[in-house]
C-alpha cells in the first residue's frame, strides 16, 4: 500500500537485473508477471493515517480501539469506519501496489502483466486493483474448477471498463500431469473466449535441458514443451488460438447488462441477482467507472472506450455512499435503465450525518416511491429505475432482444459463459461471444456439450452479409443458407462435440436478404473406406518396429504390452485407389476418431495435422486419381508409459520425472492410435 515500499522491491529485485545485464543481453525482457494475489491480508503501511485523513476527512486514531473489538461511539459509527478503512486498504493496493508497479515498470520500459484477482486473504477490488496495470489477466484451469467462473469474468469484466483490449489469461492450469490432448482441452479453450478472454498464455512452458523424457515437470499445468508427446504437431492447435484472437479482438464487445458490484470490500467478484436470462451477455462495473468513465447514448450507458448495456442491475442493498447515487442520478436523467432497491443509507464516517441526507435527497428524486413492492417502476428525467420486476421483463418492456437465440428440437440452451461450470449449469450447449465493430460484427459459437448438434443461430442483427469462418482450418465460407428478417439472421448450424465457429457479418445487403441453400453443411458420398490392414510402425519402448493391424484399434487394448504401454508417435501406412473423382469437388479424408492427434501424409506431401472434431482433413490438392499413399503418423500421451513405469524399479523406467512420481499402477489407461472409420469422401 505505498509506492515507496514498492519502488524498493522493484529496485532490489527487477532494478538489480537490469543493472547487472546489459541492454542488449535482455532484448526479450519485456514484462513483469504480478500473479494471482496469494499472500493474505493488508492493513497497514507507513503514512496510513494521514492518508486516511486525506480521503475521508477525519483522523482515523480515535477509532483503533474497533480494531481490537470494542465499539467507539456506537455500533453503528464503529461499523462505518471499518467500511471506510476497508475501501482505503482496496484503493491503497489498487492505486499504490498496483499503480506503483506500473508506473516505475513503465519508466523502465517494461509492462506490467497482472491476474486483477486472489485468495487467501484478498485485501482489494477486482476491478480497481486491475484498473491500474497495463495488461490484465484471468487464469482458468483445465477442469471443473468453480473459480474460472470468477477469475476469467474478472479479468474480462476489468479490460472491458477500462478500455483495454485484451483480455489474456493464464490457460489449462491442471493439477495432473499428461492426462491431456489437444482436443480435451478445447472445450476449455472455447469457453474462455466466450467468458471474454481472448490471448491464451500456455501454461507451462518449461525448459528442457537435457534429453530425459518427459523430464523436467510441475504439479501444475499443461506440459508445452518440446518432451511432450503431441508438443511438435500442435501448432495447429496453436494456429487455432491465433485464428481466434484476432477475430475476439476485433471491435468491441457487445454486452446488454452490467452488474454493479457495490463498494463493500474486499471483493473478488460481484453479485449476479437476478441470474442473467439465456441470450444475453454481461459485465461486473465498479463505482469508479460508474462515476469517472460513463455517459449515456440512446438509452445505453456506454463506458468510455469500451461496450454499452441496455440495462444496470444493482446489488440488493440499501446501502450506496451518494457520489455514487450521484453518478446513477445523472446516468438515469439521460436515459438509462437501472433496477435495484432505493438507497437509504451510506455506509461511510465520511461526512456523517450529512452523507444520509444527502444520499436520501438524491434517491427521492431518483427513485419516488419505489419500495420494490406496491410501486415498481419511476422515470427520472428520460430515463427509469425498476425494483421488484424481474431482469426478464425490463428487457422485454425496453425492447432488447436476445442477441443469440438457439432453435432446436433438442431444447438446447445458449447463455453467456461465467455463469456456471462449462456450458450452462453443468449442462451442454451453447456459450458465445459477440464483438461489434462499425462495419464487421462477429459471433463466436461454441458447442460444449459431448454430443454433435443441429440447430438455428438467430442473431441479433441484419443488413449485412454472413460468412462462416472456422479457426480450426482457417477456411472462410459464404453462408449458403441464412434468412434475415425483423432485424435478425437465422442461420442453420450442425457442430460436432466440442466444435465452435465463427460467423462474421461484412458487407451490407438487404434487411430481408435469404441465402439460396437450406443447409450450410455440405453433402458427401463415400468414394473409399480404409478400415482394415495398416501397417503401422512403432519407435521402440518394446514395441514392434513393424506390425500389420488388421482393424484399426485402441492401442491401449492391445494384448502385446510394448504397444499397450506406447507413448509417442507411430506412423500408419495404407494405400489407396481413387477412379476418377469428381473435379472441383472438395475431398475429405476423414479419420473417425484418434487418440490423440494425426498428422496426414498423402502422396509425400504433408496435407495437414487434425487435432479435434470433425476429425477430418481436406485432401483435395493432395489427392490424385489413381493409386495414393496415405501415412497418417499418429501421437499419443505420455500417461500409459507412465503408467508401465509406475511398476518397475526407477533402474528399470524408460521415462523420467522430477517431481515425485504420482503415477498410480492401477490408473486407468489412456486411448491412443488410429480407431476410424477411415473413409474417404467428396462433395456431392
Amino acid at each position: 500500500m505505498s509506492k515507496e515500499h514498492v519502488r524498493s522491491l522493484f529496485d532490489g529485485m527487477v532494478g538489480e537485473f537490469l543493472r547487472r545485464t546489459p541492454a542488449k543481453d535482455r532484448k526479450a525482457f519485456k514484462y513483469v508477471i504480478a500473479d494471482s494475489y496469494e499472500t493474505g491480508p493488508q492493513n497497514w503501511t507507513d503514512g496510513f493515517v494521514e492518508k486516511f485523513e486525506g480521503r475521508f476527512g477525519y483522523s482515523p486514531e480515535r477509532f483503533m480501539p474497533v480494531l481490537t473489538g470494542r465499539v467507539v461511539d456506537s455500533p453503528e459509527v464503529s461499523t462505518r469506519f471499518l467500511w471506510d478503512m476497508r475501501r482505503l486498504i482496496v484503493e491503497s493496493i489498487a492505486y499504490d501496489y498496483v499503480g506503483g508497479l506500473r508506473q516505475v515498470c513503465n519508466k523502465n520500459g517494461l509492462t506490467v502483466w497482472l491476474e486483477n484477482y486472489g485468495h487467501w486473504g484478498f485485501p482489494s477490488e477486482f476491478l480497481l486493483y486491475g484498473s491500474q496495470t497495463n495488461q490484465v489477466g484471468a487464469e482458468f484451469w483445465a477442469n471443473n474448477n468453480p473459480l474460472n467462473n470468477v477469475e476469467c469474468r474478472a479479468a474480462a469484466s476489468c479490460a472491458h471498463t477500462y478500455a483495454k483490449k485484451s483480455v489474456y489469461a493464464e490457460a489449462f492450469t491442471a493439477n495432473v500431469n499428461f492426462k491431456f490432448s489437444l482436443a480435451s482441452l478445447k472445450n476449455w479453450c472455447d469457453w474462455s473466449y466466450a467468458a471474454g478472454v481472448n490471448h491464451l498464455i500456455l501454461h507451462v512452458y518449461i525448459h528442457q535441458p537435457d534429453e530425459k523424457v518427459p523430464g523436467i515437470i510441475q504439479w501444475f499445468g499443461t506440459a508445452f514443451n518440446r518432451h511432450n508427446t503431441w508438443f511438435e504437431q500442435s501448432k495447429a492447435f496453436i494456429d487455432y488460438t491465433r485464428r481466434s484472437t484476432v477475430l475476439l479482438k476485433a471491435g468491441l464487445p457487445a454486452m446488454d447488462v452490467a452488474y454493479y458490484i457495490g463498494e463493500n470490500a474486499p471483493a473478488m467478484t460481484g453479485p449476479r441477482d437476478p441470474g442473467l436470462p439465456d441470450g444475453y451477455d454481461y459485465d461486473y462495473i465498479n463505482s469508479d467507472v460508474l462515476i469517472n468513465r460513463t455517459s449515456v447514448k440512446d438509452g445505453r450507458i456506454v463506458v468510455k472506450n469500451g461496450p454499452s448495456y441496455a440495462v444496470l442491475v444493482l446489488p440488493k442493498q440499501k446501502v450506496m455512499r451518494p457520489e455514487v447515487a450521484g453518478a446513477l442520478k445523472r446516468l438515469v436523467g439521460k436515459g438509462a435503465t437501472v433496477i435495484g432497491p432505493k438507497p437509504s443509507v451510506s455506509p461511510s464516517l465520511e461526512n456523517y450525518p450529512a452523507c444520509d441526507e444527502n444520499l436520501r435527497n438524491i434517491a427521492e428524486k431518483v427513485w419516488g416511491d419505489v419500495d420494490g413492492k406496491d410501486v415498481k417502476t419511476h422515470k427520472y428525467g428520460k430515463g427509469y429505475v425498476y425494483d421488484g420486476v424481474s431482469l426478464d421483463d425490463v428487457l422485454a418492456g425496453n425492447g432488447i432482444e436476445q442477441d443469440v437465440k438457439v432453435i432446436s428440437d433438442d431444447k438446447l440452451r445458449c447463455s453467456a459463459a461465467g455463469g456456471g461450470r462449462i456450458g450452462i449449469n453443468n449442462e451442454g450447449g451453447i456459450v458465445y461471444k459477440h464483438r461489434a465493430g462499425k462495419k464487421t460484427d462477429i459471433y463466436f459459437l461454441a458447442n460444449t456439450s459431448n454430443k454433435p448438434v443441429d440447430f438455428t443461430a438467430s442473431l441479433r442483427l441484419a443488413g449485412r452479409k454472413p460468412s462462416l469462418w472456422d479457426a480450426v482450418d482457417g477456411t472462410i465460407i459464404e453462408a449458403a443458407a441464412f434468412s434475415q428478417k425483423d432485424g435478425r439472421t437465422l442461420i442453420p448450424l450442425h457442430l460436432e462435440a466440442s466444435e465452435s465457429i465463427f460467423v462474421v457479418f461484412d458487407g451490407k445487403i438487404g434487411k430481408n436478404a435469404r441465402g439460396p441453400a437450406k443447409s450450410n453443411t455440405p453433402d458427401y458420398k463415400t468414394i473409399a473406406t480404409l478400415d482394415d490392414e495398416w501397417v503401422v510402425r512403432f519407435n521402440g519402448q518394446g514395441a514392434p518396429e513393424n506390425i500389420m493391424f488388421d482393424t484399426l484399434s485402441d492401442w491401449s487394448k492391445h494384448a502385446n504390452d510394448g504397444i499397450k504401454y506406447y507413448a509417442g508417435t507411430a506412423v500408419y501406412e495404407k494405400s489407396f485407389t481413387l477412379t476418377k473423382p469428381e473435379a472441383d469437388k472438395p475431398i475429405i479424408l476423414e479419420l473417425g476418431e484418434v487418440g490423440v492427434i494425426a498428422t496426414v501424409f498423402v502422396n509425400g506431401k504433408e496435407a495437414g495435422t487434425v487435432w479435434t472434431t470433425p476429425w477430418e482433413i481436406d485432401i483435395t490438392n493432395f489427392a490424385r486419381s489413381g493409386k495414393n499413399d496415405l501415412q497418417i503418423r499418429v501421437t499419443n500421451t505420455w500417461n500409459n508409459r507412465l503408467i508401465a513405469d509406475s511398476k518397475l524399479p526407477k533402474e528399470q523406467r524408460q521415462t523420467y520425472v522430477s517431481q515425485p512420481y504420482r503415477f498410480k499402477a492401477n490408473a486407468p489407461l489412456s486411448k491412443g492410435g488410429l480407431f476410424g472409420p477411415v473413409k474417404i469422401k467428396q462433395q456431392k
